[in-house]
């Protein structure tokens, strides 16, 4: 049985700033090959949630992070409710450790 996919409320910024730095530094076609091999990374979370490396922030909240391509997707899984909430993505470099901890403590 697969497990529905939610997103944190800031996620739309998150996937806007990564596309903004891909367009300028790459071009508009890889920032769309980009996005397509995020979107299947979080897809795949439905079948397959406890894939990636878990995680613990410094206030005690379990979570995990996957890599797609460049893209770090941290997420949480529900296992009552069979859902995994995505906390944040991040691309390359990005600091992904202190949004997720800001974003979940």
């Amino acid at each position: 049985m697969n497990y529905s996919i939610a997103y944190h409320p800031l996620i739309s910024r998150d996937l806007a700033n990564i596309d903004d730095f891909l367009t300028a530094d790459s071009g508009p076609l890889v920032a769309d090959a980009k996005a397509v091999l995020t979107v299947r990374g979080i897809r795949s979370l439905s079948t397959l949630p406890y894939f990636g490396s878990r995680r613990v922030t410094p206030g005690g909240k379990e979570y995990r992070i996957k890599v797609a391509g460049k893209a770090v997707i941290a997420f949480t899984i529900d296992d009552e409710n069979r859902e995994v909430f995505i906390v944040a993505i991040t691309y390359g470099g990005m600091d992904w450790q202190s949004r997720v901890v800001s974003r979940l403590d």
